[in-house]
């Protein structure tokens, strides 16, 4: 298989739910629509994008790979890296689509590239919930990913800390490179509208990175057995 066969493959196969890609579809009208309406309105349709996206790319790997339908890709001669790019660009693709939808009816509107979906921030925090709850949910079922994140997410919220990490997100230039790092990895909807320093965002888009890669090492190295072996 070519890199197309296999992005065929997988979408086929292990794509994100029918009813996430309805969502999706439904915040790219409402993003469309808030913009028509009011400029610079639709970012409640992109932090809507980034939670279904959460669970989007949690679309797992060695569930369907047990269950014998990744045999064909296994079997086809194609690179482990190369699977797992087809792989994470069937679960990662619809809620990137979406996002740029509404970052292009943005630009419409203010007539500039400089808006939310487009900038540094908006850019980052997608990168991050499309690749890091993609890896976690490589060896677990299914949505896992994207629960645990939104757990955790939760969670700090409930607690003085949190709370307190979310009134100074604010004003970020006043606190240290290593907190800031650590609030965006845990609150990365955040990342969105909070004036996080340059070196942050190099950061956290290295960390993305990183993680990714680590997703293709594991798809890389483990051992699936093919149905008729495992039988």
């Amino acid at each position: 298989m070519n890199a197309r066969d296999l992005l065929r493959f997988f979408w086929l196969v292990s794509r994100p739910p029918v009813y996430l890609l309805v969502v999706l579809v439904v915040l790219v009208l409402t993003g469309i629509t808030l913009e028509v309406i009011n400029e610079s309105s639709s970012d409640f349709a992109l932090g809507s994008i980034l939670l279904i996206q959460l669970f989007a790319v949690s679309t797992g790997f060695r569930r369907y790979s047990s269950r014998g339908y990744c045999d064909p890709a296994l079997v086809s001669g194609a690179s482990r890296l190369s699977i797992g790019w087809a792989h994470f660009l069937a679960s990662a693709l619809p809620g990137v689509c979406a996002w740029v939808v509404v970052g292009f009816a943005e630009v419409v509107r203010a007539g500039s590239v400089h808006v939310m979906a487009f900038r540094a921030g908006g850019a980052s925090s997608l990168l991050l919930v499309s690749t890091i709850p993609w890896a976690i949910s490589l060896r677990l079922p299914p949505m896992s990913g994207g629960a645990l994140w939104l757990f955790e997410m939760v969670a700090l919220l409930l607690t003085r800390r949190g709370f307190v990490s979310l009134a100074v997100s604010r004003n970020l230039s006043v606190i240290p490179f290593w907190k800031s790092l650590a609030l965006g990895l845990a609150e990365p909807f955040l990342i969105m509208t909070g004036p996080f320093s340059a070196a942050s965002l190099v950061a956290l888009v290295g960390i993305a990175l990183l993680v990714l890669w680590a997703g293709f090492l594991v798809i890389g190295r483990d051992d699936f057995p093919l149905v008729e072996e495992a039988a």
